[in-house]
């Protein structure tokens, strides 16, 4: 996965659907994505690191995730 920009409106950038949304229906290994949703996932692996719990494989991919210039 890589981070990529989607369609702007206004400042804000835009991407349809959540992440999960975006690999269900993704043909190809990458699709786009923001650079808060790789924050956050880092956030989650490092929160169930310290609770002890198991992160999803695609989660862990996610916050491994990096710019991807255009």
């Amino acid at each position: 996965m890589s981070s990529s920009t989607g369609e702007r409106q206004g400042d804000q950038i835009w991407l349809p659907g959540t992440v999960a949304d975006r690999i269900r229906t993704s043909s190809t290994n990458q699709i786009p994505v923001m650079p808060f949703e790789v924050s956050a996932a880092r956030v989650g692996v490092i929160i169930d690191r310290r609770l002890g719990r198991q992160t999803p494989m695609w989660i862990k991919k996610l916050a491994e995730a990096t710019p991807h210039s255009s």
